[in-house]
């Protein structure tokens, strides 16, 4: 079995990662016609499909384009820490947007979703009979998790201590990922049999994964938060798209893509 990462090579990855410069646009697109700068927008890698689709919402009802970045949240507030240019941030811990504000990296915090850990198993041959993630310690399955400095591996660290089952679980991690999504691509290509992510990273008709809530009495939230990064380029586009994801017609995006209310 392969030994987690050391903390040393995960702080370069991470470093290494933020000092990159930032992706083409994601998701959006300006209209060759549009007058209007882009908006650079830093987003949580467990919200690349929902932004995508408030993003798309948001240039068609005001007709100004939008520019995704998507990384681990850690990441992101490296990245701001380290001089990367953007006008609004939204991560998946309200202590690392608590940070950013105390640090004056950015201005107008909110919060504005939120998603619950769950398990998730890679789906074995049709008719098997599905394992349960709480025989973790009695199991030989090999487990992959977020790593522990990022929102999503720390939300899972705390809901394996609720569950009884942190030193089982350490005991079977085969890798440590940046983000979730590097979770549920371990999964995909059978290099683990479980791990935890967001009960939105996964659809429920997925045909390679499938979620399992916590037991009942063991709920963990992660909080969504998003603000105005103060060397904003664009602060009347951030400020608009950032009332615009608390509106109802974000709100309508998020509720349908499994996202609860602050």
């Amino acid at each position: 079995m392969r030994q987690p990462d050391r903390a040393a090579g995960k702080a370069a990855t991470l470093l290494a990662a933020a000092l990159a410069t930032l992706p083409l646009p994601t998701g959006c697109q300006a209209s060759s016609g549009s007058r209007k700068p882009a908006i650079v927008v830093l987003a949580a890698a467990s919200l690349t499909e929902v932004f995508r689709e408030i993003g798309t919402a948001y240039e068609s009802e005001r007709e100004r384009p939008v520019r995704l970045s998507f990384a681990g949240s850690q990441t992101l507030a490296t990245q701001l820490r380290e001089g990367v240019r953007a006008d609004v941030v939204a991560v998946a811990d309200p202590e690392i947007l608590a940070d950013l504000v105390e640090r004056d990296l950015v201005a107008r915090p909110r919060q504005f979703a939120t998603s619950r850990i769950v398990w998730v198993l890679r789906r074995g041959p049709a008719g098997a009979q599905r394992r349960d993630p709480m025989d973790l310690a009695g199991s030989d399955w090999q487990l992959v998790l977020a790593s522990p400095e990022v929102p999503a591996g720390a939300y899972a660290r705390r809901a394996l201590d609720a569950l009884g089952l942190r030193e089982a679980a350490e005991a079977r991690v085969v890798s440590y990922e940046l983000d979730v999504r590097g979770v549920t691509a371990k999964l995909r290509l059978a290099g683990a049999d479980l791990g935890m992510v967001y009960a939105t990273d996964v659809r429920p008709d997925d045909p390679d994964l499938e979620l399992v809530e916590l037991p009942p009495g063991v709920r963990v939230l992660a909080g969504y938060g998003a603000g105005l990064v103060r060397e904003a380029a664009q602060p009347d586009g951030a400020v608009a798209f950032l009332d615009f994801l608390d509106g109802p017609r974000a709100r309508q995006i998020l509720t349908r893509a499994g996202f609860g209310t602050p």
